[in-house]
């Protein structure tokens, strides 16, 4: 890409589906323009990437007795891997670079590293959300060129395959060479379980000569997960395996993060710990009928009753929730 420009991929209906020409930013500055247009507007939606590197959250399970100090203890616990997908659904739909469907595939005429800087909207969004698409140019002279094309705006509602169901939206307009932008926002419709197809087409008369395409998913607002042990006993040093299981119908959004907790007089309480515990901060997507497991290690655990608890979030929902799975320590 030139210029020294920045792309960011989204899903596409599934968990391994990504999709191309999401973001495009053609330079620093135009990044910076956009993305300050964004704060002030707060139109459009743009996912962070889900691994954040260098970062990490530190946590102890280890509770304070009276005047602040911990009590000693010989245990510890600690993940031993950064997670394993053991099984993920095939694929929901071809991808969009592979087929557009009835929209032009883009030809670099005017994107892609040729002065024209975009960010729409993507992914999972929940219902009535507000998405949009933002067109702008980050090359001096390309506003004057663009002035003279028309911009064809659509909001389509999609099958799971992506064929065009209806569209919820179309406008067309004229690049503001005073603005500096020209931009589409919607709401998406009062409805679950959809997807749809955000657009934005450069034409000259009736020719469309680039196209920028986002993919979007409603996804039902609803999260079933269980968690489960590859045992129910362990030793006090020991690695149990643990395995997220997303029953649907949302997109799962977690991380390598968990609790242990053992059961006491008055009920769950944080597990000894003579350790702080780094975790990296990984967010990983599990999409419906896919299984994620994680192994943690037990050093000295003393023999009793435990439990592990896993945050998870649905994508493109309101819903987080704690998962627990219980189990017991003996020598």
């Amino acid at each position: 890409m030139q210029h020294g420009g920045r792309s960011f991929f989204f899903p596409f209906f599934g968990t391994n589906r990504k999709f191309v020409a999401s973001v495009m930013l053609d330079n620093e500055k135009g990044a910076i323009r956009m993305l300050d247009h964004l704060r002030r507007t707060a139109a459009i939606g743009v996912l962070l990437p889900l691994l954040l590197a260098g970062c990490g959250d530190v946590f102890s399970d280890t509770q304070s007795g009276e005047g602040g100090e911990k009590p000693e203890t010989s245990s510890s616990h600690a993940p031993v891997s950064m997670g394993n997908m053991k099984s993920a659904p095939p694929p929901a739909s071809a991808e969009p670079e592979r087929d557009y469907h009835e929209f032009q595939r883009p030809s670099g005429k005017w994107l892609t590293g040729q002065g024209i800087g975009w960010t729409v909207s993507a992914g999972a969004k929940k219902p009535e959300d507000e998405v949009g698409i933002l067109l702008r140019p980050a090359e001096p002279g390309k506003g004057k060129q663009l002035h003279s094309r028309t911009i064809r705006y659509k909001l389509t509602e999609r099958d799971r395959q992506g064929e065009f169901v209806r569209t919820v939206a179309e406008e067309t307009a004229r690049f503001d060479p005073e603005l500096g932008y020209s931009d589409f926002t919607r709401k998406l419709p009062d409805k679950e379980g959809t997807y749809y197809f955000l657009t934005a087409e450069i034409m000259n008369g009736t020719e469309v000569e680039d196209t920028v395409l986002s993919a979007l998913e409603v996804p039902v607002q609803r999260v079933e997960a269980v968690l489960t042990l590859d045992r129910n006993v362990y030793a006090p040093d020991s690695d149990p395996v643990v395995t997220l299981h997303n029953q649907g119908p949302a997109t799962l959004f977690f991380g390598l993060e968990y609790r242990l907790e053992l059961k006491a007089a008055n009920g769950w309480v944080p597990a000894p710990s003579g350790n702080n515990i780094a975790v990296a901060s990984i967010g990983y997507q599990l999409a419906e009928g896919g299984e994620w497991e994680q192994s943690i290690r037990l050093a000295g655990m003393p023999p009793g009753d435990y439990r592990f608890g896993k945050s998870v979030e649905g994508v493109g929902t309101s819903i987080k929730k704690m998962l627990y799975v219980e189990f017991s320590v003996q020598k």
